[in-house]
């Protein structure tokens, strides 16, 4: 369902339709197996936290821009106790990283572009064609993530190949959203991973050592032709080196922001006043 959801075209039928049936689905398991004391704190919390909000309702002057607000927030605690109540009763984390995969070949393939290296050059970026880029970016780097973890998972060798293909045609997908959040999650995720296997890993040290090696010198390769070669690279330069207007005007909003707190730490400065 989040894999075909992610799908603009489809997110209204998903919504409206693959939402409600399954709550119709599930609502008769969770009555008879979920308790207030099965829910996450964090839920709870949240949930007070929007009871207390929604009284705001009667003093905002921007209506719709407050409902949209609590409609968000909502949102939040809606999915911080869903997915804390599947992970629960179920254990099956699995499951998560195999819709972040296949949500990324969904968006991948129906983007209806060649998988090449010429859409990821500087001189034809088709991110400016992407309906959400940063929203490719993101799902596609948690499909990254998703396929590292799946991978211990099987012993199947076709199951393996298949987990592999994704998890390269992931990483293609950050790099064709040029996300620069994204592909700094890529970093992160590549220089920790293999550091986290090595610590994990009871015997075969030296061998774990040595691969550990081997994959870190792959990615300083791959990341050396990802700055020099495509779009993604150059965006991420001019970044670093502030020439970009995108991340002047963000780091003014976090300056902005941390001027706020620091003179209305605790209620804020109020919906509509930023």
């Amino acid at each position: 369902v989040y894999a075909v959801a992610s799908n603009s075209v489809y997110n209204r039928q998903i919504v409206w339709g693959g939402a409600a049936l399954l709550g119709i689905i599930m609502a008769p398991l969770l009555g008879r197996h979920l308790r207030l004391s099965s829910l996450p704190k964090e839920g709870l919390l949240l949930g007070l936290f929007l009871l207390w909000a929604s009284t705001g309702f009667f003093v905002a002057s921007e209506q719709q821009m407050f409902v949209r607000y609590l409609q968000l927030l909502g949102e939040l605690t809606v999915i911080v106790i869903g997915i804390a109540v599947i992970l629960k009763f179920s254990g099956a984390v699995k499951w998560f990283h195999y819709a972040f995969l296949l949500a990324t070949v969904v968006a991948v393939f129906y983007l209806g572009q060649p998988i090449s290296m010429d859409s990821l050059t500087p001189a034809d970026p088709v991110r400016s064609e992407l309906e959400s880029a940063n929203a490719l970016g993101f799902s596609s780097a948690m499909g990254v993530f998703g396929a590292l973890a799946l991978l211990p998972e099987t012993r199947r060798l076709w199951a393996r190949t298949a987990i592999v293909a994704g998890g390269l045609l992931a990483v293609y997908a950050v790099l064709l959203s040029a996300s620069r959040t994204a592909f700094l999650a890529l970093i992160v995720l590549a220089l920790f991973w293999p550091t986290l296997c090595l610590a994990s890993t009871g015997r075969y040290k030296l061998t774990t050592l040595l691969g550990t090696v081997l994959i870190l010198v792959l990615v300083y390769l791959a990341y050396r032709f990802i700055l020099q070669e495509t779009y993604m690279g150059e965006r991420f330069i001019r970044a670093t080196e502030m020439e970009d207007n995108s991340t002047q005007v963000r780091l003014n909003l976090i300056w902005i922001g941390l001027q706020i707190f620091a003179n209305s730490p605790i209620i804020g400065c109020g919906l509509g006043e930023f």
